[in-house]
């Protein structure tokens, strides 16, 4: 029992690893490598689009995850 409960929280910390991740590449691909504008605003004259700051949201789940995968890997390794 104590070394499947220990694998159960390995693969918790991996998957949450995993998704902080993607939540890190989304937040980098969508807010970080943007210059914006002092409105918060980049007008990409190729696509005809306009990128809002508001990609920023993204950090929040990223660092969450981030603790938390780090905090159950750490706590199946004191196991």
């Amino acid at each position: 029992m104590k070394g499947s409960n220990a694998r159960l929280w390995v693969w918790s910390g991996g998957l949450s690893l995993g998704v902080s991740a993607l939540c890190f590449w989304l937040w980098y691909d969508g807010y970080l490598r943007i210059d914006f504008n002092d409105q918060g605003r980049f007008h990409d004259v190729a696509t005809g689009m306009v990128h809002t700051d508001s990609a920023f949201a993204w950090a929040i789940p990223a660092f969450a995850l981030l603790l938390l995968g780090s905090y159950l890997l750490r706590r199946a390794r004191c196991r």
